[in-house]
């Protein structure tokens, strides 16, 4: 039998009228045509043997109707409220049990990313930040930030979050499970979570909350109705969720374009929206740093052929390291490979968007960039191919922040591997340390900026002046995780006016003070 997850509405699986089938990626990548032909085929219930196994088909997800949409926000508000009471200890058990049992099926987890075409290094790193986000060093900060009381004289004053209500979370359609892992986040600080699975790649993120957080709910004492989770078209979700008044709260991840609208939807009805949006990460890499080192983490750009959101798109390079750099980047990228994403070496991901990517390098060169390595499409044995699904990895060189100023995929967020080395012009160092701090904080996007320097001057400002971004990275991985570091949030488009770094327990809560004077005297009463 084929692997098939139901709708769960209000924490009960429904039978599915419709199913979305997910092939696997390397099959699609080896014939395109038969494999979607047989996907479509299933979907339209034309195909014999409709519920066999395949080994071209990694699983199917029910398609959510109108009627159970409703239904699970109905319930959601239901039970939200029994589900607030409980103490926060218990519900931040729930993240607990979450990390163990998804510790226990994390290779299961891993191979069905890469069933839907996350390579399979890119995928263990999903799990890796998943487990961290978990780690228990997360969960005591946040059990150490949700509640917060001291005396003032004879009054006790608290401070804590309380829940939103309703979440209602979209993840993004490149990454869902492990982005839509942080509605855990929501569940443990007291909201009901209803998640909207993207038809294009739900079969993950259906796993995880039907075998992962829907047991571990049951696990921390959860009223039935807490948790739904729906395979859906996601405009029409979207529509449904800002229509309903079950609804206080939309967590949305996507491109900023949509998502500011989003949110300008949300508050004309007295909803919250936190967003997630796209990103144009930056790097900054100084005159002492170490260049093989800066060099693995800007490299970080090809990962899923740069179809991350939390990777380097472009670095500020001194001029008195940048050959050293651009050599070591550049023998970095040459090193990758194309192929299908369960071979073990293989970082690189099909890109869809080869249009966009060669008009993004004509209008570089055209403004006076020079590519150093890439440019050219693959197939996927690593064959040059005119129509190949892969990309090349690219490196760019651009002399100049005036000229980096000028090339449009420099301000963009650019979702193919092409990495943009800026080399400034010459300047003192206290004046070029300005100009690229300056340029950093210019980007319209802000989720990570990263430095490579051992200066504590250099260190210190980089730290304490720069406002753009909601993470920051000091010789570091650019994209790596740890426990207690936010994985998401950012400043500008890509979080919008109110965007940060972003812990998702608080996210998804409002502060609220409280002033307990109980045992005043009546002269502390007295203004």
């Amino acid at each position: 039998m084929i692997r098939s997850y139901p709708s769960l509405v209000a924490g009960a699986p429904e039978r599915a009228d419709h199913w979305v089938y997910t092939a696997r990626a390397s099959a699609l990548i080896r014939d395109p045509l038969t494999v979607g032909r047989i996907v479509l085929q299933r979907e339209r219930g034309q195909a014999d043997g409709e519920d066999g196994a395949d080994a071209r088909l990694a699983g199917r997800v029910a398609l959510a109707r109108p009627d159970q949409l409703a239904r699970a926000l109905r319930a959601a508000r239901t039970v939200q409220p029994a589900w607030a009471r409980v103490p926060l200890d218990q519900r931040l058990s729930l993240v607990s049990a979450f990390h163990h049992r998804l510790a226990r099926r994390g290779e299961e987890f891993v191979d069905l990313c890469v069933a839907e075409g996350h390579p399979l290094p890119v995928a263990r790193w999903e799990l890796s930040g998943m487990l961290e986000g978990s780690h228990q060093d997360s969960i005591a900060f946040a059990r150490r930030t949700a509640r917060h009381e001291t005396r003032v004289g004879h009054r006790t004053v608290r401070l804590h979050y309380q829940p939103d209500g309703v979440v209602a979370l979209s993840p993004p359609q490149n990454a869902p499970a492990s982005a839509g892992a942080l509605g855990v986040w929501a569940l443990a600080g007291g909201n009901a979570l209803v998640v909207g699975a993207p038809r294009s790649s739900p079969l993950a993120l259906a796993f995880l909350y039907h075998e992962i957080v829907s047991p571990a709910l049951a696990e921390t004492g959860a009223p039935p109705g807490v948790l739904s989770v729906l395979c859906g078209d996601t405009k029409e979700t979207l529509r449904s969720w800002l229509e309903s008044p079950d609804v206080d709260t939309v967590f949305y991840f996507g491109s900023s374009r949509r998502g500011q609208a989003l949110a300008a939807e949300c508050l004309a009805r007295g909803k919250k929206p936190v967003l997630e949006l796209s990103g144009n990460d930056g790097a900054l890499i100084w005159r002492d740093a170490d260049p093989a080192q800066a060099a693995r983490a800007l490299a970080e750009c090809f990962h899923a052929s740069g179809q991350i959101c939390m990777v380097p798109r472009y670095a500020i390079v001194h001029p008195d390291i940048a050959d050293r750099v651009i050599a070591a980047v550049v023998e970095q990228a040459e090193a990758l490979r194309p192929g299908l994403p369960e071979e073990p070496q293989v970082l690189l991901s099909p890109v869809f968007k080869a249009p966009r990517f060669r008009q993004a390098l004509s209008e570089a060169t055209a403004a006076g960039a020079r590519v150093v390595t890439g440019g050219a499409q693959w197939d996927h044995t690593g064959q040059a191919a005119t129509d190949g699904m892969f990309i090349q990895p690219t490196v760019i060189r651009i002399d100049g922040l005036q000229t980096a100023s000028a090339i449009p995929s420099v301000h963009e967020e650019t979702f193919f591997p092409l990495l943009k080395l800026v080399v400034p012009d010459r300047a003192p160092d206290t004046e070029l340390l300005g100009q690229a701090l300056a340029f950093l904080d210019a980007n319209p996007y802000g989720l990570r900026n990263s430095l490579w320097a051992t200066d504590p001057d250099v260190i210190a400002r980089f730290s304490t002046e720069l406002r753009n971004g909601g993470i920051l990275k000091i010789n570091d991985t650019h994209s790596g995780n740890i426990p207690v570091l936010p994985t998401h949030g950012g400043t500008g488009h890509s979080g919008g006016p109110f965007g940060g770094a972003a812990l998702p327990l608080q996210r998804t809560s409002r502060l609220q003070a409280v002033c307990d004077a109980t045992h005043a005297t009546a002269q502390d009463h007295v203004l």
